[in-house]
């Protein structure tokens, strides 16, 4: 992902101790980008009419299922196996049913285990140990003090092994990814795809990236990786992921068996129009580039049977800019294929894949060409024989290869564009209906959702994509200019909205917007007052504007939320180096370095407070530390500047 800085500061000391911030992954104004998709919103008060929220969906979209009601509660997968134990059994050997794993089961397969468990990416050493049947992930660096060390202790497990499994840890109630991950087509353990050793050697993970991979999960609100429980129940996707809460249907079961027919108690996709099947699907399946929650809703909350729309919007890359190779972006795909836009709406996913088994791989070929004759068994194949049989004689062999994913490293991905030809995929469209903004609505808002709501979301989406943009990215300013026309209007519209102010402040950053940006986060932290976004996005605008009291008062508080984060003490010491309190500073940075020894700016900012001390040695010491830990070249030749005279 790209980084966004924030504002110049005027002091010549604030600006480098401000990089410093950009640079730590997940600080300052860029926290948000990587680590947050949106923050809940506060509601408002009756006095404010015009800022209540839309009704919940739940209760308010006309469906004859009764258990898409909010108040319909999750029995897990054990009550569905007593009826429907063939099916059951068949879906926990599926990906999804097996997308996770918690507690006694994390364990290394006989494969896992039987590769070499350790790797080197110099200085850093990565280990895949177990102890007692425990898996741990252990990251050590090489360093001019000696080896420096930080144990993981694997507690989830995340994927099925199909593509291959990534690994996250709880520290006092905080969920962190692990640098270490198991590749399955290349058999071998791997740096984690974007992962970045010189930030500490982890990685803060969000409940939005959990709501796909886990059955159901309990974070914490407004906080940034913060778990009542980081997984509720059985780990894995379950059954009421795609028929909903099923407590209304297990208890008319146990009193009345249907026997099967027809029940508005759960939800059967079969009932479905194919626009809400496929919503079921798209929860997970439809990444997008920006998902954003709608106002006052969580992923969450969205119910089988219903439109999605009710409680995300959805923005991919505008066409001209389609990108056809990235993982979990089969409905993109799939919709520009020839297959689709001549069906007429009679294409869905289950057309082609049964939700609830995959094929044997000895039967693979024949399952799906099965499938593709469906449509086509009297065309007949054009391509020659030889051809053919080198590829099994599968069509989807040749029409829906599988191809190096384009966001994820070490991994493939099956080609749902569906070409004509063999590695031929459908032209790109020549025009956008969007001019220059980098991204566009997914499709149009849902007659549901009201226009002004869903310029609120894309005004959002806007100022989270310019943090994947290169600084000269030409789309830049105008994704910019647009996302503040958006979001004035709906910080005005939703005055109580402490989201859409929040991406006011960052996207006035964007333009050096300083006061813009003090004024929206500070009306954010207002109405969000324990957010660790907006507290620390409101710490980079204090810092500009030269606030520094204000400044140490909320890395205080941000500490107190989340004291696994060394982010936040990092700028605590950030805040006495401007203010040259050289013993506090030194203080901080030590206390941030016993959070974890491996963040290369944790020991950059103890050498210039050590520096501040004249205890010039240490200093030094510190510095090469920072160094060793640090492979960027970028940020090294930073790092440079934060020592030179003068600073």
């Amino acid at each position: 992902m790209e980084e966004t800085h924030p504002p110049a500061a005027r002091s010549s000391l604030v600006k480098p101790l401000l990089a410093v911030l950009v640079l730590a992954a997940g600080v300052v104004a860029v926290w948000y980008f990587f680590l947050r998709a949106v923050e809940p919103v506060t509601q408002p008060t009756q006095a404010e009419p015009r800022d209540a929220p839309t009704p919940d969906p739940r209760l308010a979209y006309q469906t004859p299922f009764l258990n898409t009601r909010p108040d319909v509660k999750y029995v897990g997968d054990a009550a569905c196996t007593a009826c429907h134990r063939q099916i059951s059994d068949s879906y926990h050997h599926h990906p999804m049913g097996r997308s996770a794993a918690v507690g006694a089961e994390v364990t290394l397969s006989p494969t896992e285990a039987g590769k070499p468990n350790t790797f080197r990416l110099d200085p850093y050493l990565l280990e895949v140990l177990t102890d007692g049947g425990k898996v741990r992930h252990r990251i050590s660096a090489d360093t001019p003090a000696g080896k420096l060390v930080h144990d993981m202790p694997v507690d989830v497990v995340i994927g099925s092994g199909t593509r291959g499994k990534s690994y996250l840890t709880v520290e006092h109630g905080s969920v962190w990814q692990s640098p270490v991950s198991w590749f399955t087509d290349d058999a071998k353990w791997n740096i984690s795809p974007g992962f970045v050793l010189g930030t500490g050697g982890r990685r803060a993970i969000v409940a939005d990236c959990l709501f796909c991979h886990v059955n159901h999960t309990d974070p914490v609100r407004s906080s940034t990786n913060l778990y009542k429980q980081a997984v509720v129940g059985p780990a894995s996707i379950g059954c009421e992921r795609c028929h909903g809460p099923g407590e209304l249907h297990a208890r008319k079961q146990a009193d009345t068996p249907t026997g099967g027919a027809s029940d508005d108690t759960i939800v059967n996709p079969k009932r479905l129009t194919g626009e809400l099947q496929m919503d079921i699907c798209r929860q997970c399946h439809l990444q997008g580039e920006q998902r954003i929650a709608r106002r006052g809703r969580e992923f969450s909350e969205f119910r089988p049977g219903m439109p999605l729309d009710l409680f995300m919007s959805v923005f991919v890359r505008r066409p001209d800019l389609a990108d056809t190779s990235r993982s979990v972006g089969q409905f993109e795909q799939m919709e520009r294929s020839t297959c689709f836009t001549k069906a007429g709406g009679a294409m869905t996913c289950t057309t082609c894949h049964d939700p609830h088994a995959t094929p044997d791989p000895t039967n693979k070929a024949a399952f799906y060409n099965g499938k593709c004759n469906t449509c086509h068994a009297s065309r007949g194949c054009t391509e020659q024989q030889p051809a053919r049989q080198a590829k099994n004689d599968s069509c989807i062999a040749c029409h829906m290869p599988r191809k190096d994913s384009t966001s994820i490293a070490h991994a493939a991905v099956t080609d749902h564009t569906i070409s004509r030809r063999a590695n031929q995929p459908p032209p790109r469209p020549a025009g956008s209906p969007a001019g220059n903004l980098p991204i566009v609505p997914y499709r149009k808002p849902h007659p549901h959702v009201p226009a002004d709501e869903f310029d609120r979301d894309y005004g959002i989406a806007l100022t989270k994509q310019m943090a994947k943009l290169p600084p000269n990215a030409a789309d830049k300013a105008a994704a910019g200019q647009e996302a503040m026309t958006k979001l004035r209007l709906a910080t005005t519209r939703f005055p109580a909205d402490g989201t859409a102010w929040l991406h006011l402040a960052i996207s006035a950053s964007t333009f050096r917007q300083s006061a813009v940006m003090l004024d929206a986060v500070r009306k954010a932290s207002e109405l969000q007052p324990d957010s660790e976004t907006i507290l620390s996005t409101r710490f980079g605008a204090e810092m500009v504007q030269q606030e520094y009291g204000a400044a140490l008062q909320l890395t205080d508080k941000l500490i107190a939320l989340n004291p696994a984060a060394v982010e936040y003490r990092q700028m605590r010491a950030t805040v006495f180096i401007v203010g040259r309190e050289w013993a506090k500073a030194e203080e901080a940075s030590r206390d941030a370095i016993a959070v974890n020894a491996l963040s290369a700016e944790a020991h950059m900012l103890r050498a210039m407070a050590l520096r501040g001390l004249n205890r010039h040695d240490e200093s030094h010491k510190e510095k090469e530390i920072a160094f060793a830990l640090e492979t960027d070249p970028g940020v090294r030749k930073q790092f440079e500047t934060w020592l030179q005279p003068g600073r």
